[in-house]
């Protein structure tokens, strides 16, 4: 039945099998048949998938497989029509990432953006956290790291973390309280996805510095004792899954695992830059504080608050059009608030040299999974990264991290990997489509290039050419989406300048791009303009 959570442990009769401590709580095998389209099949350690459950049409006109093996897979008896739903295979990286040489996984690590040194430091304090589906799920203090520093509790110091059965943190609840779980979980769930994995638990170093460096990464199942019992992280993984697999029933019963057939809403808060004629940035303060609809975003600078880039926080829409109504609304506020000013209003990714700038995306009415987060990096980041400006490269990898998002306390979440399409609106309009399209078709859609090396190197490295290798497939799935029809308009503008070779210029005012200095007229109310 749609909605179940299986456990594939590399058995060769069953979905799963043997060992009552991973079946309690879950489907007995057989007992709803085999998996089914919108099931989820969580792969238990390292074991190879069944053949039957590999896609064909995750492969390319050259046979080479452009997605992790079986992450979008068919059900071995699908349901009837032409594109079923897919299962969602979890951790069906793992295989993969446990045949990783050490120096392999740190340098894609390290290639996001992350600390994962060769040679860990040894001063440090270590932490083992448990991740499991974008969620750290329990941390624990390691014996022998160490540090020169007393840890108090009024310097942020967690004391149930060095307890020795660390601390379960459930719903966010615990992690919200403490800045310290707060970034060992981010961390931890960072280095988890970019590794291809849906669960593991990491070993992370905190030197006195705080800083954090990864360790090391393993399994769940990895490392069962023999009498049947496991360690820590392997129990706190299998409570997570339990809970899971009844979460993700009720949500697909209630229709809320996926935004297809509409419902999903879409906001944004995309920056730009004020530049001087003389190359200087001009703060964005002129144009109002943060909780303004236009406005700016403070950094700390030499002790200095300062306002360097500014913020539009347009109303949300079900919609691309009207969301880019929004936006151009704003937009011509920030110009009038602008007057005179010698000013130039500069977006993209990096249009000033160490200024990165952020498009991000924010979703409601969907549930957010790991599926649908690698759905965005492939459907929109990967998109958006073969049209941008090469000086936009410097963005990564502080900035930019495939599968970077943040929860949002009214509900949905805020998707950061993008840069700022402001740079145009024919950009604009592409991102919030491509999102609607993967958001709602998330099921449906069986390529998924973030997940292949070849093409996650490359947008790492901002070599366009070859991530323009994937633009066939992309294509492809995108014109046989059931909402393609919806968000044609404005996908394939994009589409055709990107076969087209075209790339965005960051040093052009977006007042141009917007038509926000010429005559009001049909064209500049809709703002259609590249």
């Amino acid at each position: 039945m749609s909605g179940s959570t299986w456990l594939w442990d590399g058995g060769g009769s069953g979905v799963y099998r043997s060992n009552p401590a991973i079946c309690a709580g879950l489907p007995e095998a057989g007992a709803d048949g085999w998996p089914d389209g919108r099931d989820a099949v969580f792969v238990w350690g390292a074991a190879p998938l069944p053949a039957c459950w590999r896609n064909a049409a995750n492969r390319d006109d050259a046979g080479g497989s452009r997605a992790a093996a079986g992450f979008a897979a068919e059900a071995p008896n699908p349901p009837g029509g032409e594109r079923p739903a897919a299962l969602w295979i979890l951790n069906a990286g793992a295989a993969s990432a446990a045949s990783l040489p050490e120096t392999e996984w740190r340098r894609r690590l390290r290639r996001c953006g992350m600390a994962a040194p060769e040679r860990p430091p040894a001063d440090v304090r270590r932490y083992r956290v448990a991740v499991f589906h974008l969620e750290a799920v329990h941390i624990r203090r390691l014996l022998g790291g160490f540090t020169s520093r007393t840890m108090t509790p009024g310097s942020g110091w967690t004391p149930d973390v060095d307890a020795g059965r660390g601390i379960r943190l459930q719903g966010g609840g615990n992690a919200a309280k403490s800045p310290l779980l707060r970034r060992l979980g981010a961390a931890a769930v960072s280095a988890v996805y970019a590794l291809g994995l849906d669960a593991a638990s990491v070993d992370l170093d905190m030197d006195d510095n705080d800083r954090i460096f990864v360790r090391q990464f393993r399994l769940p199942g990895a490392e069962g004792r023999p009498d049947g019992e496991f360690d820590l992280e392997t129990d706190v993984i299998l409570d997570a899954l339990r809970k899971f697999a009844d979460d993700y029933r009720s949500a697909c019963s209630s229709g809320a695992v996926s935004g297809s057939g509409g419902g999903v809403l879409l906001g944004a808060d995309p920056e730009f830059v004020l530049l001087k004629a003389d190359g200087r940035i001009a703060s964005a303060a002129r144009l109002g504080g943060l909780g303004s609809p236009v406005g700016s975003d403070v950094v700390l600078s030499r002790r200095r608050l300062v306002h360097p880039v500014a913020e539009l926080r347009p109303e949300p829409a079900d919609n691309p059009q009207r969301l880019a109504a929004n936006v151009r609304r704003l937009l011509g506020q920030a110009a009038a608030l602008m007057g005179e000013a010698p000013l130039r209003m500069l977006a993209g990714a990096m249009p000033v040299p160490g200024l990165a700038l952020g498009g991000h995306l924010h979703l409601s009415g969907v549930w957010l999974s790991s599926r649908l987060l690698r759905a965005l990096d492939s459907y929109v980041a990967l998109p958006l990264a073969m049209a941008e400006d090469p000086r936009g490269r410097a963005r990564r990898p502080r900035y930019g991290m495939l599968g970077d998002f943040r929860m949002q306390p009214h509900g949905g979440f805020e998707y950061r990997t993008l840069p700022s399409w402001l740079v145009s609106p024919v950009a604009a309009k592409a991102a919030f489509a491509f999102a609607l399209l993967a958001a709602e078709d998330m099921w449906t859609l069986r390529f998924f290039p973030s997940l292949d090396e070849p093409f996650a190197e490359a947008y790492y490295a901002g070599n366009v050419p070859a991530l323009r290798g994937c633009l066939d497939g992309l294509e492809r799935e995108i014109r046989s989406a059931p909402s393609y029809s919806r968000y044609a308009v404005w996908i394939d503008p994009f589409l055709r300048a990107l076969r087209q070779g075209g790339s965005w210029d960051e040093t052009v005012d977006i007042r141009d791009k917007w038509r926000l200095r010429k005559p009001a007229g049909p064209l500049a109310a809709e703002g259609a303009e590249r």
